[in-house]
């Protein structure tokens, strides 16, 4: 029996994978987003009979209400949703298509959004956890990839933007190849309004929030993965200044930082 149920989206590689074969790990039913067959394939054959495929493109309205629909009709609630899916695009604006622009803000925003609104109301029957993966972009703005830093903004105001009366900070320092340098305070989460129909939804914004200094790295998605999967799964309330570990994934181009 599973011990809860857990919403990843992009999870055919990356954090989201890696988030959502921890969470199959510990327990958890996981419904892991994914776009290609192949990729469904894959996280079933490496995941136990908890882990769910499901066909998830954030910006199709139809498959968003589809998987909410589904996890109403398995499990009538949803502990948690890790808004992991996400692209990643540059270049000059002078030279960018405004196409890739809306692209970029379509997945990396309004899509979580979407999600996000779909969930909600399994996630407050629940009293569950709604989990954004955020980015240094989303603090420090990097020459050449404006629309990605743009949308990691978006969503890192959006977190904090929502209820802002019930919002609480939430420290996201990240690990380092190396020892020096000291991490700043991330960014606080927020709790939406509690209702009638359960205990609430507490939302968290997970992202590693401090730059590097040159010729450091961070660590990969087999860290990033299971610390998301454990602020997704968690049922209680922390108090207000609770460390969260996010490190980043290095060595990718900006061009393809996530998968969708």
């Amino acid at each position: 029996m599973a011990v809860g149920t857990v919403l990843v989206t992009g999870a055919s590689s990356g954090i989201g994978e890696a988030c959502a074969l921890h969470l199959d790990r510990l327990g958890h039913r996981v419904y892991a987003g994914v776009r290609k067959q192949e990729d469904a394939r894959g996280l079933g054959e490496r995941g136990s009979d908890r882990m769910v495929p499901v066909f998830l493109d954030v910006t199709d309205q139809g498959q968003v209400d589809a998987v909410a629909s589904q996890i109403a009709g398995d499990a009538g609630k949803l502990d948690g949703v890790v808004n992991n899916a996400g692209i990643g695009r540059g270049g000059p604006l002078e030279y960018l298509p405004l196409a890739e622009w809306r692209e970029q803000l379509e997945v990396n925003v309004v899509g979580q959004v979407a999600v996000t609104k779909a969930v909600l109301p399994l996630i407050r029957s629940a009293g569950g956890r709604i989990v954004f993966i955020g980015s240094i972009g989303g603090r420090v703005a990097t020459m050449m990839v404006g629309p990605y830093c743009a949308s990691k903004f978006a969503v890192r105001q959006a977190a904090r933007s929502d209820h802002p009366q019930d919002r609480r900070p939430v420290t996201i320092p990240h690990h380092r190849a190396s020892p020096h340098g000291h991490p700043e305070p991330g960014p606080a989460g927020c709790r939406p309004g509690e209702s009638g129909q359960g205990g609430g939804a507490r939302a968290v914004l997970a992202a590693p929030e401090d730059p590097l200094p040159c010729g450091h790295r961070r660590e990969g998605p087999e860290r990033a993965g299971p610390v998301a999967a454990r602020q997704a799964s968690r049922s209680d309330h922390p108090p207000d200044r609770r460390p969260v570990t996010i490190p980043a994934v290095s060595g990718r181009p900006h061009g393809h930082l996530h998968q969708r």
